[in-house]
């Protein structure tokens, strides 16, 4: 059985403590919370020694897949997310949709990331 752990357990960029993590476990990570930047520094010390399986969950926060006023805004991040994972070799994505976030701070977050990967 292949087993992996999320990086949502380590909220707030805490990668370092994934990294004392059973190495035998898979990692998933969340990759609308980062960077191309940051997850291309981070990844390979993640997955260092660890032979299980990489896999990305897919932007959920804010995302309405039916939704067809946004859908080119939904289908330029699923593009990414895929790029991403066939760039680092992931297993698979997780794709999901997610309740409307109402909390401004959030959705300000949410949109400053996928601004600032638009411009990479």
């Amino acid at each position: 059985m292949k087993l992996e752990i999320s990086d949502l357990a380590f909220a707030g960029f805490r990668y370092k403590d994934l990294l004392k993590v059973d190495h035998t476990l898979g990692v998933e990570f969340f990759y609308e919370f980062g960077t191309d930047i940051y997850w291309d520094a981070v990844l390979p010390q993640i997955m260092k020694n660890r032979p299980q399986m990489l896999s990305i969950h897919g932007p959920c926060l804010c995302v309405n897949l039916a939704d067809a006023a946004r859908d080119k805004y939904y289908e330029k991040v699923f593009q990414d997310t895929f790029a991403y994972a066939k760039k680092v070799g992931a297993g698979f994505v997780v794709v999901h949709t997610n309740e409307e976030v109402y909390d401004n701070e959030i959705l300000s977050y949410v949109a400053k990331i996928h601004e600032y990967k638009g411009k990479q």
